[in-house]
């Protein structure tokens, strides 16, 4: 079976987030990566509502996830790539950190690695900053 990676935050999880785990349990067994406190407060300017061992239990619960593991700490983003030797990684449609190096990356780890970029489902609807600002503007 295929080894599948993904990467993200996963702070409040909707159906967005659960049409990228279908997409990549079709494709083999899937490894998620949550990104650490400290990266997600560095890349989106605030705090994550829950913190990174809470996001990691959370989707430890999602049957189409076969394994959860925290960024690496020292924040070296593709580490966890050369450890785990994916066959494929799933970007989701608006993921643009790391990305710029990771094709670079996989060829000096030696691995033969596939990158598939998903097109969003319901972008207006599926958006984690946007789902946070409706929730905060109702509070």
């Amino acid at each position: 079976m295929k080894r599948v990676m993904l990467f993200g935050t996963f702070d409040i999880l909707h159906a967005g987030h659960l049409y990228v785990f279908k997409k990549a349990a079709k494709l083999g067994s899937v490894t998620v990566v949550v990104a650490r406190d400290n990266r997600v407060k560095k890349i989106k300017g605030q705090s994550s509502i829950h913190s990174e061992r809470e996001r990691a239990e959370i989707l430890g619960h999602i049957d189409l996830i076969d394994k959860v593991v925290l960024g690496s700490p020292d924040n070296d983003v593709y580490r966890i790539i050369k450890k785990e030797r994916p066959d494929i990684i799933v970007l989701g449609y608006d993921q643009n950190h790391f990305v710029d190096q990771l094709q670079e990356k996989i060829i000096e780890y030696g691995l033969k690695t596939k990158i598939i970029r998903l097109k969003p489902r319901k972008e207006a609807a599926h958006k984690s900053g946007k789902i946070r600002r409706k929730i905060l503007e109702n509070l």
